[in-house]
């Protein structure tokens, strides 16, 4: 795959699968299944039709492993990025000492709704037939801030420093486009020595406070994308913050402070294949972040809908091999949108604490879940054609879910008084797992009916208000409901422990 071609990045849509839940009926003690035999053919079709759900349900959501393909880099070397961002560009300590500084550059920048910004870093392809050329070593950082005493105008600005008069790079700036392109050579040919040839790129994109662009774009192969705390800029249409072997950095939120800077963009997405993506990051009408290894470590601030043409807030956050760690501020005042949120994994774990609304799913492979969740509900909930719909499933990850009480948008305040009627009574609601155990705790204002089976695991369903009744046979069922709510609760495994309490916060799961 060429270094111009996308990564893979995980599906948006198809949050929910099919249903595959397999109704088993037993009446009577003569209908019950009998045999030893019977009980393995059981659990082996129990165990196939999960496996095939989960990996129907992994496959209609993006995952694809084992077709991550970096060939077009592989042979470089990798070079970590400065991060002195005041400081001269420098070579990393294990570079060739002789270092040679290129001529700065600048561009003058125009910024308006009417007007991109555009950084892209690519790589000249290898001759395959050339064995004599050495690769070259690239670091740097595309660094977006806020203008300062020494630069009052906007800009973007490259300064370059390498360790060999021999290596050069093309620079192509498009003034009517605002684009800025940058080929970087493969390699060295005849190189010798054996501390390799290295550059180190800075690319500064200064932006006074206050800015505007239409859309603005960062994709790089080498070098970091990095977001420094005092910038302020409004994007109005879409961010894009692309580096295939380096991180994505923005600053992160300490405390009750104000935000680290702005960055207010209707959609932003970020993506790496080998990089992390850590910070704080705004969230208006998307979000969406995704790495095929590295982890994604951030805080989410959520947004009042943009003035115009109001949209759900989506947040889509996946990896394929990386750890996912997506935190959002619950406790206090959450904006009244509708939350849509879709995160995943591979076989990293995942933890969140997010606001969710019409639609929320969450999946991995063989990483673990542990969720906190706040539903921020409206009136026309009560609706079962409108009704919120939430779903988890691994195959051997284990699953911890924290429903919160919901958040109701009349009054934006976590009580059944704000709407006249019982909070979260028509949650459609289903967990599953293969392996995994399943640890589920659902606030006292849930009412509705739930239904659990599983094969070889263990089962707990308990609560005030919550009655139940065991159903005999392969696979064991329990069935039950709490209140008068239209809410659907669904919990499966095959070997897997079942553990569901309803209200009651002294009581542990």
């Amino acid at each position: 795959m060429s270094v111009n071609e996308k990564q893979p990045v995980l599906s948006d849509n198809a949050l929910y699968s099919a249903r595959d839940e397999v109704e088993y009926q037993h009446e009577g003690r003569d209908r019950r299944p009998k045999g030893r035999a019977f009980y393995l053919v059981g659990g082996f079709v129990m165990t196939i039709l999960l496996f095939v759900a989960c990996g129907h349900w992994m496959s209609i959501n993006g995952f694809q492993f084992g077709h991550l393909d970096l060939s077009d880099i592989v042979n470089q070397e990798m070079r970590p990025a400065t991060t002195s961002y005041d400081d001269s560009v420098r070579l990393p300590n294990y570079c060739r000492n002789t270092p040679q500084r290129l001529p700065s550059t600048s561009q003058a920048l125009t910024m308006s709704s009417g007007h991109n910004i555009t950084i892209v870093q690519r790589v000249e392809m290898p001759d395959p037939h050339d064995k004599d050329m050495r690769p070259l070593g690239v670091s740097g950082a595309i660094i977006f801030r806020q203008t300062d005493g020494d630069h009052h105008a906007d800009e973007v600005e490259i300064e370059t420093i390498v360790n060999d008069e021999s290596i050069q790079f093309n620079s192509d700036w498009d003034a009517a486009a605002q684009r800025l392109t940058l080929v970087m050579p493969h390699g060295v040919k005849g190189w010798r020595d054996n501390l390799g040839p290295c550059m180190d790129i800075r690319v500064t994109v200064w932006i006074a406070p206050g800015s505007t662009v239409a859309q603005l774009t960062a994709d790089t192969v080498h070098l970091s994308i990095d977001i420094l705390e005092d910038l302020d800029l409004q994007v109005d249409d879409r961010t894009t913050l692309k580096t295939v072997v380096r991180n994505v950095n923005a600053p992160e939120k300490k405390g009750s402070r104000q935000t680290p800077y702005s960055l207010a963009s209707r959609e932003i997405e970020i993506e790496t294949s080998s990089g992390q993506v850590k910070g704080w990051y705004p969230l208006y009408d998307l979000l969406k972040i995704h790495t095929a290894s590295g982890d994604i470590t951030t805080c989410v601030g959520q947004n009042d809908a943009w003035g115009s043409d109001p949209k759900p807030a989506v947040l889509n956050v996946s990896s394929i091999s990386g750890t996912v760690v997506v935190k959002e501020e619950l406790d206090t005042d959450v904006p009244d949108r509708d939350y849509v949120v879709s995160m995943r994994s591979g076989s990293g774990s995942l933890s969140g604490d997010v606001a969710i609304s019409s639609r929320a799913s969450f999946g991995s492979v063989s990483g673990s879940l542990d969720l906190t969740l706040l539903p921020v509900l409206e009136r026309t909930t009560a609706m079962a054609e409108l009704a919120p719909k939430l779903a988890t499933l691994t195959r051997s990850g284990s699953v911890k879910v924290n429903l919160l009480e919901p958040l109701w948008t009349d009054g934006a305040r976590r009580s059944a008084e704000a709407v006249g009627v019982t909070p979260l009574s028509h949650l459609q609601s289903e967990h599953k797992s293969i392996s995994g155990d399943i640890d589920l705790y659902y606030p006292a204002s849930w009412t509705g009916d739930f239904r659990a089976q599983t094969m070889t695991g263990s089962q707990r369903f308990r609560g005030d208000g919550l009655h139940t009744r065991k159903q005999g046979g392969i696979p064991k069922v329990v069935v039950g409901h709490k209140g008068e709510g239209a809410s659907q609760l669904t919990v499966e495994t095959v070997t897997g422990r079942e553990d569901f309490l309803v209200g009651r916060e002294d009581w542990e799961l």
